[in-house]
């Protein structure tokens, strides 16, 4: 779980305990909004809360991207 920071391209960050870090983004990544509906990762706000989900043996491709509620 961390902060969503910014998305360019196939790339994400997410700040992480204070560390910035970033992510490259599946070309089939799924995006859940904090009430269940799907949405773009464009649309995700700076500063949101999101918890991302990788795969197991690419720790660094994320492929689901929940938004958290406030």
């Amino acid at each position: 779980m961390g902060a969503w920071v910014e998305v360019s391209g196939q790339e994400c960050a997410v700040e992480i305990m204070g560390e910035r870090r970033t992510f490259t983004l599946s070309p089939e990544v799924k995006v859940v909004g904090p009430t269940g509906q799907p949405m773009k990762v464009t649309d995700v706000k700076p500063g949101r809360a999101v918890r991302l989900s990788c795969r197991k043996n690419e720790p660094q491709l994320v492929t689901h991207i929940a938004v958290l509620p406030d």
